[in-house]
C-alpha cells in the first residue's frame, strides 16, 4: 500500500516550488498566418498553448493536456463578472456547447479579472444558467501568456498538437453599442466546423468586442541573487539538495539556471508545488504554494533567460554547509533494521514486515520522531506500528496493517514530526516496533537499512496523538469511469482536537474531500483536494486546530479517474478492487487528533448487517469442508481458500488455522477468532454468520 506523506512540523520546509493549486499556461512558437484583422500584436503571439491547470469557480481542477486524450478540441473563452457583452453572448455560447461538446469539443470560460472573486464568479453562473466551468487565472499567468486583452475572446486549440486554429470573437452579432438579431459571421463555429472535418479554416483571426481585462504588468528586471534565490531557499532546496528527495539539487546559480526550462514546466503542469488544497476551504498552516507575487517572479525570471546579477551565489554557500543528520537534535533513541534489506532492479515487491524489540524497561511517551531510510531512492514507503506487550493488547490502537492509521512513518520528502504542544504517543514498556517497508525498483540492485529515532517526553503529557482514518475496501471501479465516486466515515468516540487530514489513494485517484457532520445534523467542511497528487500524498495541518464533540463523523468522500483521460492510468480496461499494488486501489482518509484519554468513550452507532439468507450444508466444519465456503462477516465477504489463504471481500488477503474447534485468521496483522457450531460460525456470543457459497 502506498501511503501518505505526513508533514507535521515544517522542519526544514517542505517543498519545491509551492504554488497551490493551479498550474500556468504557456505560448511557444510562432504567429499563425492570419485572414482578416492582423495586428502587429497578434503577429507576434505564439501559436501552440503548452499544458496548463486551474481551479474552476465550483473548486475542481483541469489540467488542458489531459483532455486531449477523448477530445479533438478545446475552447478557451474569456469572461468577465458584469460585462454587457459576456452575458448577452452567454446564450449563443451554450449553444455552441451543446451541438459541438457531442463531437468532441470541449469548452471552458476562464476568468482572469483581479476583482472577481469564486463565489461572485459561481453567483453570475448560476444567475445566468451557465453550466460550463469557469477557469480562475487568479496569477493572470495564463492570460498575460495568452497576451488576452478583452473578455469574450475565444480561442480554438487543436489537442492533435495544442495548436491555436482561431482566435477571436464568437461572431459579429455584439458590438458595444447593439446587438445584431442574426450575426453576418460565425467565425468560431465556422472555424470548429472546419477542423473537425479536416478542412481549411478560412477566418483565423477576428477582432474582439469586450470588456478590457486589467492585466497587472509581469515583473521586469528580475534579480537572482535579491529575488530568486529567498524563493528557492524556502520552497525548493530542502527537497532539491543531495540525499534529499529531489531528482536533481538546487545548489547553485549553474544548476537552477540549467534546469529553469524544467523547473518552469513542472510549475506550470503542478507537477510541483506539492501542495494541492483548495485555498477556499481551511487555512494550512504547512502550506507551500507560491504567492502570486513569487509565482509571477520566478515566471518572468525564466522568460528573461535566468540571468545573473552577481558573481555571489548565495546557493552554493548554503550548499556547502553539511545538515546534521538528526535535524531535531540527539535522539533519545534509535531503532535500526537488523539486517540491510536487499531489492533486486526491476519487478514488483511485496511489502517487507520487519519486528523489532523496542527494548524499553518503562513506559515513555514520544513527543517527536524520525523515520529514515538509508536510500530514499527505493523507499517508496515505511509505516511503523507499535505493538503492545501481550497484558496490554486490548489498548493496541487498531490499525488494520495501516488502513487504520499508524504509530510513525516515512514518505518521499517527509520531515521529521514533532507532534503537537501537550500530546503524545504512548509507548509501554515491552513494546516492539513492527516496520512495513515497500521498495520500488530503481533499475539497479539496491540495498536499504531504515533507521528510527524517537524523542520522549519528561513527563506524561494530557492528550494522545492519534493517527486514525476513514476508509473502505468495499469498492469496485468501473472501466473507463472517469469519476467513480466512493466515500467512508470515522466516527469521534470522544472530544477530539483534529490538528491534520491527508488523502491516500493510487495513481486512479482524482480528489478527495472532508468535512465533519456534528451529533446536531450540522456540517462543515473542512478540506478539499481536487487535484489528488499520487506522489506528494500531504498531511494538510490546519493553522487553527478544530475542536470536534464526541460524536462527530468525520466523512471523506472522493472519486477515481480510471479513464484514458488520467496519463498516470495503468489499465482504463480494468475492473478495479482494492489492494497493495499501485495497479489496485485504495481509499484512506487520514485524520490526525489528540483527545484526552480520561474522557468516558461513547458507543459509535452499530452498522448495519446485511440481510442475507445463509446456506446450511449439515456437514460439520472441519480443514477440508471450510475450504472453498464464503461467509458474510459484518459487511465483509470471508473466501476461505486451500492452504490457510483468506480473502476478505475479494481485496484483501490474510491467513486462517483451525484447531481444537475454533478457526484462528490474521488478516492486516489484526487477528480474530470464531467458534465452530457443526456447520455453521459463530463469535461464541451467540451470533451466527450467514453461509453464502
Amino acid at each position: 500500500m502506498r501511503f501518505h506523506r505526513w508533514l507535521w512540523t515544517g522542519l526544514l520546509g517542505m517543498g519545491v516550488l509551492g504554488m497551490g493549486v493551479l498550474g500556468m499556461g504557456v505560448l511557444s512558437g510562432t504567429a499563425a498566418s492570419a485572414n482578416t484583422h492582423e495586428t502587429l500584436a497578434e503577429l507576434r503571439e505564439a501559436s501552440h498553448v503548452v499544458n496548463f491547470g486551474l481551479m474552476d469557480h465550483l473548486g475542481h481542477w483541469h489540467e488542458l493536456h489531459r483532455y486531449g486524450a477523448d477530445h479533438k478540441a478545446v475552447i478557451l473563452y474569456f469572461q468577465g463578472n458584469g460585462c454587457p457583452i459576456n452575458r448577452r453572448g452567454y446564450p449563443s455560447f451554450l449553444e455552441l456547447r451543446d451541438e459541438f461538446e457531442p463531437q468532441g469539443v470541449k469548452f471552458f470560460l476562464i476568468n482572469a479579472n483581479p476583482h472577481d472573486d469564486r463565489s461572485e464568479v459561481a453567483e453570475e453562473m448560476e444567475d445566468f444558467s451557465v453550466d460550463i466551468p469557469v477557469l480562475l487565472d487568479e496569477y493572470q499567468v495564463v492570460a498575460s501568456q495568452l497576451n488576452a486583452e478583452r473578455t469574450c475572446e475565444a480561442i480554438l486549440i487543436d489537442t492533435a498538437d495544442w495548436s491555436i486554429r482561431y482566435r477571436g470573437a464568437v461572431d459579429d452579432a455584439l458590438d458595444y453599442q447593439g446587438r445584431r438579431e442574426t450575426p453576418l459571421n460565425t467565425w468560431l463555429r465556422d472555424a470548429m466546423t472546419a477542423m473537425l472535418s479536416g478542412e481549411a479554416i478560412e477566418t483565423t483571426r477576428s477582432e474582439v468586442k469586450g470588456c478590457l481585462i486589467h492585466l497587472k504588468p509581469m515583473p521586469e528586471a528580475v534579480s537572482y541573487t535579491e529575488d530568486i534565490v529567498p524563493i528557492l531557499r524556502e520552497k525548493c532546496v530542502s527537497c532539491h539538495s543531495p540525499g534529499n528527495i529531489g531528482p536533481f539539487s538546487l545548489d547553485s546559480y549553474r544548476r537552477v539556471r540549467g534546469w529553469s526550462s524544467m523547473i518552469k514546466e513542472v510549475t506550470l503542469t503542478q507537477r510541483m508545488p506539492p501542495w494541492y488544497a483548495d485555498p477556499h476551504i481551511g487555512v494550512f498552516e504547512n502550506e507551500t504554494r507560491l504567492t502570486k507575487d513569487e509565482m509571477r517572479t520566478l515566471v518572468a525570471w525564466i522568460d528573461a533567460g535566468a540571468p545573473r546579477d552577481s558573481e555571489d551565489d548565495p546557493l552554493a554557500e548554503v550548499a556547502d554547509l553539511e545538515a546534521p543528520k538528526w535535524p531535531l537534535g540527539e535522539p533519545d533513541l534509535v531503532v535500526q533494521l537488523p539486517e540491510p534489506q536487499h531489492i533486486p532492479a526491476a519487478g514488483l515487491f511485496d511489502y517487507t514486515y520487519v519486528e523489532i524489540p523496542s527494548g524499553l524497561t518503562e513506559d515513555r511517551w514520544v513527543k517527536a520522531f524520525d523515520v529514515r531510510p538509508t536510500n530514499r531512492a527505493v523507499s517508496h514507503h515505511i509505516l511503523v506500528f507499535a505493538r503492545y506487550p501481550e497484558h496490554l493488547r486490548h489498548m493496541e490502537p487498531r490499525v488494520e496493517g495501516g488502513l487504520g492509521g499508524y504509530f510513525a512513518g516515512y514518505l518521499p520528502g517527509q520531515d521529521p514530526q514533532l507532534l503537537p504542544e501537550g500530546t503524545g504517543l504512548y509507548l509501554p514498556a515491552g513494546s516492539t516496533f513492527q516496520f512495513q517497508l515497500h521498495y520500488n525498483a530503481t533499475g539497479r540492485p539496491e540495498v536499504d537499512q531504515t533507521e528510527m529515532a524517537l524523542y520522549f517526553h519528561d513527563e506524561t503529557p494530557e492528550r494522545v496523538v492519534a493517527v486514525r482514518s476513514a476508509h473502505t475496501i468495499e469498492f469496485e471501479i468501473a472501466p473507463h469511469d472517469a469519476e467513480s465516486p466512493i466515500e467512508a466515515e470515522h466516527f469521534l468516540t470522544r472530544d477530539a482536537v483534529l490538528f491534520g487530514m491527508s488523502p491516500h489513494m493510487h495513481y486512479r485517484g482524482k480528489w478527495m474531500a472532508f468535512e465533519a457532520r456534528f451529533p446536531d445534523g450540522v456540517t462543515e467542511p473542512l478540506l478539499s483536494v481536487p487535484y489528488y497528487n499520487f506522489d506528494w500524498q500531504l498531511m494538510y495541518r490546519l493553522a487553527e486546530p478544530r475542536e470536534l464533540p464526541a460524536g462527530t463523523v468525520i466523512r471523506a468522500t472522493g472519486a477515481w479517474d480510471n479513464s484514458a483521460r488520467n496519463p498516470f492510468n495503468p489499465d482504463p480496461d480494468a475492473t478495479v478492487h482494492f489492494g497493495d499494488q499501485t495497479e489496485d486501489e485504495m481509499f484512506v482518509g487520514y485524520l490526525m487528533y489528540s483527545f484526552d484519554p480520561r474522557d468516558e468513550p461513547i458507543e459509535p452507532p452499530r452498522r448495519e448487517r446485511p440481510e442475507v439468507e445463509g446456506i446450511r450444508t449439515g456437514i460439520p466444519l472441519d480443514e477440508n469442508t471450510i475450504v472453498d465456503s464464503v461467509w458474510q462477516v459484518d459487511v465483509y465477504r470471508f473466501h476461505f481458500k486451500a492452504d490457510g489463504v483468506l480473502t476478505v471481500s475479494n481485496a484483501v488477503n490474510g491467513t486462517w488455522v483451525m484447531e481444537d474447534g475454533f478457526v484462528h485468521i490474521d488478516v492486516a496483522g489484526r487477528q480474530s477468532t470464531f467458534h465452530i457450531e457443526g456447520d455453521v460460525l459463530t463469535t461464541g456470543r451467540g451470533h451466527t454468520f450467514p453461509r453464502l457459497e
